[in-house]
């Protein structure tokens, strides 16, 4: 199984909305991505990566402090990995790669 952990990169943002809108209620389109986008690149610190297997993106977790959302001396992280799969260690391997 080819598993490789990287940057997120532009080309990724479908699939990373596919993750998001596994865990949220309301669905984010790409359009709304971008814009959220735009105000993640003024915060402090933000780093994303994104977990592929095959190429296929199928994890992505997030590190990033935003003035008065975050505390100071925190970061706050996101850890998605798509439901079919899960139970497989990917997300321990997203923290460790965060770490």
């Amino acid at each position: 199984m080819q598993i490789i952990i990287r940057p997120y990169e532009q080309s990724d943002k479908a699939q990373v909305c596919n993750l998001l809108n596994q865990t949220s209620n309301a669905p984010l389109g790409e359009d709304m991505f971008e814009m959220q986008e735009a105000r993640v690149r003024t915060y402090p610190f933000y780093k994303r990566i994104v977990l592929t297997v095959y190429n296929e993106v199928v994890g992505m977790a997030q590190l990033f402090h935003a003035t008065g959302m975050t505390p100071q001396g925190f970061l706050s992280q996101t850890i998605i990995v798509d439901s079919a799969h899960r139970g497989r260690g990917f997300g321990q391997m997203l923290d460790e790669a965060l770490a």
